[in-house]
């Protein structure tokens, strides 16, 4: 199986893929720290739940960098926290939501354990947690065969030189699921019109733009690696 997505980081007519992890697993996670609020005169008289929070986000910013493996990738990102409603109550909870991205399945289980610890932090403080994590896309794992067809392939239509190795990056994409049950390759087509110069429109964002002279050949790299495939396993 082959897949396509668009790069706006590469020149129309040039595309990039990579045998092995190409893209990462991506989890969320959702986390409501408890404590007990109160008059924010006294706060003696609560237990924070924002001071508690404060103390999980430091413990989660040193998971990456102090338990996993510097060989190994990943990052945890905090999106959301909110906490209270006025500025002279304490609250009694602070809720956090997040992502959780790994190139490995040992890496994915070891930032899930990590979390799950950093949250009891706030337990001897005399606080409480709830965490929910939910699983979300595997590891996109480039077949190597797949890979090398697709780069053969690829080349043919763009030449050799305007065929790139890419670095794998902490994105996701459901065409993991695929690569699990049947060797694939996941490969980017450049969309970027050299005459925009250093003008650059990265995806997911509101001012996105790609060059439509680059589809054809998008539609072309899928034909001519499947053929170059069905050619070689028939």
């Amino acid at each position: 199986v082959f897949g396509i997505h668009v790069n706006p980081f590469y020149d129309t007519g040039h595309l990039a893929t990579r045998p092995g992890p190409m893209l990462a697993a991506a989890d969320k996670f959702f986390l409501t720290v408890r404590g007990f609020g109160g008059h924010a005169a006294a706060p003696h008289r609560a237990l924070d739940p924002i001071v508690l929070a404060a103390n999980v986000i430091n413990a989660i910013h040193q998971i990456v960098s102090r338990r996993l493996d510097p060989i190994d990738s990943g990052v945890i990102t905090i999106g959301t926290i909110q906490g209270g409603t006025v500025n002279n109550v304490i609250p009694d909870t602070v809720e956090m939501s997040g992502t959780i991205r790994s190139m490995t399945p040992e890496g994915r289980e070891l930032l899930h354990n990590e979390l799950r610890k950093a949250c009891g932090i706030v337990e001897p403080l005399g606080g409480s947690f709830d965490l929910e994590i939910v699983y979300g896309y595997p590891p996109t794992v480039n077949a190597v065969e797949a890979t090398e067809i697709m780069f053969q392939s690829g080349a043919e239509l763009v030449g050799a030189a305007q065929m790139h190795e890419k670095d794998p990056v902490m994105g996701a994409e459901d065409f993991s699921y695929m690569a699990q049950v049947t060797p694939g390759c996941m490969f980017n087509i450049g969309v970027h019109d050299p005459a925009w110069g250093d003008n650059f429109y990265p995806v997911h964002r509101a001012d996105f733009r790609l060059d439509e002279n680059a589809l054809p050949l998008g539609a072309a790299a899928l034909a001519n690696a499947a053929i170059r495939w069905m050619e070689k396993h028939g």
